[in-house]
């Protein structure tokens, strides 16, 4: 796939076997896609400090939190996620396995560590693994669930060497040194790496030979641009970027070898003339690959766009959640298309059933 005019492009990863009923599969992917969504309040968790980083298990059956006080996971029974570990420590990100139960974290003032799930009450935490650094906002982890790659802010990105099944992290000697990195994706075929940084600078980097990673080029920022509050690659030639500070959603495709809008979402809501939130980044999760569902958060409300028909492009649903006291700081859906969460500033967490139709 050419990147680039003028550079070498980055290796791609080998395809996997399709299924053998390629129209079947692609039917039944198609019905996923909902035209309408209603959701249903299960509940709401109150006085809840700042929440950094929040994220859905493989099954959307835990909910893990990781915020300025502690790390918390809830498990779903009985109708309703309940608290069942408190770890009394700052968690700035975490990301999740959707293969076993396992998760890694950046505790604030002790490093990196990862934690495995023994039983229904026991969680098991690794040592951890120190880096040099601050802040880590933004963990991705790859397909094969060996390789860990972090954005720290003030140093750049780390990548970690990860064993999920012995619960073990251990930093490798691949490392992009820049400053005040903010929030980075792996492309589906993961060859392709994305970061934003406090200066708004959006960068491409390609995977080459021998594992190294090479700066390929920086993508041209919208008009309208202060940081990216968070940026997610759809396929391996479309990626969206939400703004940190204007309320707009931009959509990159790949044309002629660079990646270049193709469309902008306007996310200003008539409820509320200013929607700014100020937040660090460090949120990717604004797309549902099952669902092919794109759900952004506005001060008082949340959207959701589809695409149809195999289009690239987002078309707004008409359903949407209207908030008349609450201002959303953070949110994040299962992968399943099942749950929501919804979290404020300080303030309490919402969550939602979704039925999609």
């Amino acid at each position: 796939m050419g990147i680039c005019q003028g550079t070498r492009s980055p290796s791609n990863k080998q395809q996997e076997n399709k299924q053998n009923h390629p129209q079947e599969e692609k039917q039944k992917t198609e019905n996923l896609v909902p035209n309408q969504i209603d959701p249903i309040l299960l509940q709401q968790i109150e006085q809840l400090p700042i929440i950094f980083s929040l994220s859905f298990d493989k099954d959307g059956q835990n909910l893990i939190l990781a915020t300025e006080r502690d790390l918390s996971i809830f498990k779903y029974q009985n109708g309703q996620f309940q608290l069942q570990i408190n770890k009394k420590e700052q968690a700035t990100a975490i990301v999740l396995s959707k293969k076993v139960d396992w998760f890694a974290y950046s505790a604030h003032q002790e490093g990196l560590k990862c934690c495995i799930k023994k039983n229904d009450n026991y969680w098991e935490t690794s040592d951890a693994e120190r880096y040099v650094g601050q802040y880590i906002f933004c963990l991705v982890l790859n397909n094969d669930e060996n390789e860990l790659i972090s954005a720290v802010e003030d140093y750049g990105i780390y990548f970690w060497n990860v064993n999920c099944l012995d619960n073990k992290i251990k930093q490798s000697n691949i490392r992009l040194l820049l400053n005040n990195i903010t929030t980075l994706c792996l492309n589906p075929s993961e060859n392709l790496l994305v970061s934003s940084t406090y200066s708004s600078i959006i960068m491409l980097w390609g995977k080459f030979e021998n594992n190294k990673w090479e700066r390929m080029y920086d993508l041209e920022p919208p008009l309208k641009f202060n940081q990216a509050r968070s940026i997610s690659f759809i396929t391996d030639d479309t990626l969206v970027l939400q703004d940190y500070q204007i309320d707009y959603v931009y959509v990159y495709k790949l044309l002629d070898g660079i990646f270049v809008i193709a469309q902008t979402i306007e996310s200003q809501n008539k409820y509320c003339k200013n929607t700014f939130m100020n937040v660090s980044g460090g949120f990717p999760k604004i797309y549902n690959k099952k669902r092919k569902l794109l759900y952004l958060r506005h001060q008082s409300q949340i959207k959701f766009f589809t695409q149809q028909n195999n289009n690239l492009l987002f078309q707004q649903i008409p359903d949407y959640i209207q908030f008349d006291d609450f201002k959303v700081y953070n949110l994040v859906m299962s992968d399943n298309g099942k749950f929501l969460a919804v979290c404020g500033f300080m303030d309490k967490m919402l969550i939602y059933q979704l039925i999609m139709d």
